[in-house]
């Protein structure tokens, strides 16, 4: 795999490089660490230094070339992939410095130790991955069936998609959920496809709350006859749901209050709305403001707010506003 072999090469071309530099003592970490008396933990702690580095810079990669994708600041995506990825660099890292460690006293037998049980497991993990990775292309390409069709603007489930897992990760859902908001992004408009009128530009956001509904119903009513996706029906059942009847039910999922969200102001800053063909990001919170928490989630807004401000698209002025108008409790709100 291409990916794979490039982060193979980068990790060990870093280990390598860092591993030669000069200490201040003028010697290398391998010089040092092969030398009579070497101290131990000060070895091991150099070593386990090198390792982090260098099983950390693919990661930083992907980060940047991301974040270069998506026009969004650098340091937003480096603080996203360490925040996801930090534990498995550390754990990936020690166990190369104790393998280099241990080969001094073990031998050749180390690699064994240490290089068999991953061989072993590393088929399993590529196969899982490449299932993985089909199901996400299987999503994606039914998510398109609306833009095909011309019922949704180019790119809206796409859109919703990058922002909702952000946003849903900022309002505490676990990583290991964030596929599943991915994909309920990706699939929450799919129901227009049983309209007989469609909706202009797709903009769920200039309908009915009935009518919101309705889609949402239909879209999950074509999930639930899917083996694979029928787990995400009821998610994007409850897209369809306004916030104070979500309240009342008690069980409505973050995931279907982030991609109703999301999905509105995703709404109001394209070309697909009635008044006046997009808004601003100000303009575009300022009004779904208008309707919390009538029909969205202030928690959601709030953390749409800071991933906003995250990446450049708002001003910390209008931002710092933006919070304090989502999190005031006794305002008086209008419904949509």
């Amino acid at each position: 795999v291409p990916g794979d072999l490039a982060r193979t090469v980068t990790t060990v071309l870093v280990a390598g490089l860092l591993a030669r530099l000069p200490l201040p003592a003028s010697s290398s970490l391998l010089e040092r660490a092969e030398a009579p008396g070497a101290h131990p933990s000060t070895v091991a702690l150099l070593l386990l230094a090198v390792a982090v580095l260098a099983v950390l810079a693919p990661v930083l990669g992907r980060a940047v070339v991301q974040a270069v994708r998506e026009s969004s600041p650098v340091h937003v995506q480096v603080g996203e992939h360490l925040e996801r990825h930090g534990a498995l660099v550390l754990a990936t890292a020690s166990t190369a410095a104790v393998m280099a460690l241990s080969v001094r006293v073990l031998g050749p037998a180390s690699f064994v130790l240490f290089l068999v049980p991953m061989a072993l497991l590393q088929p399993a993990v590529i196969r899982q991955r490449r299932i993985r990775e089909a199901q996400r292309q299987t999503i994606i390409a039914l998510s398109r069936l609306t833009d095909q069709a011309g019922l949704t603007t180019p790119g809206h489930a796409i859109r919703v998609a990058r922002t909702a897992v952000p946003v849903a990760r900022e309002v505490g859902v676990e990583d290991a959920d964030l596929p599943d908001v991915e994909a309920a992004a990706l699939l929450h408009d799919i129901g227009q496809v049983g309209l007989t009128r469609p909706i202009p530009g797709g903009a769920t956001v200039e309908v009915s709350a009935r009518d919101q509904r309705r889609v949402a119903a239909t879209g999950a009513a074509i999930l639930a006859r899917t083996a694979d996706l029928s787990r995400l029906a009821s998610t994007v059942a409850d897209v369809g749901i306004p916030q104070h009847w979500a309240e009342q039910r008690g069980d409505v999922p973050v995931a279907s209050r982030v991609v109703r969200v999301v999905s509105a102001f995703d709404d109001l800053t394209g070309a697909g709305t009635r008044l006046g063909g997009g808004h601003g990001p100000v303009e575009a919170l300022e009004r779904i403001l208008r309707s919390t928490p009538h029909e969205y989630d202030p928690q959601v807004v709030d953390a749409l707010v800071r991933h906003l401000e995250r990446r450049g698209l708002l001003a910390a002025r209008e931002a710092a506003r933006l919070r304090a108008t989502a999190t005031t409790p006794d305002r008086t709100h209008a419904a949509s």
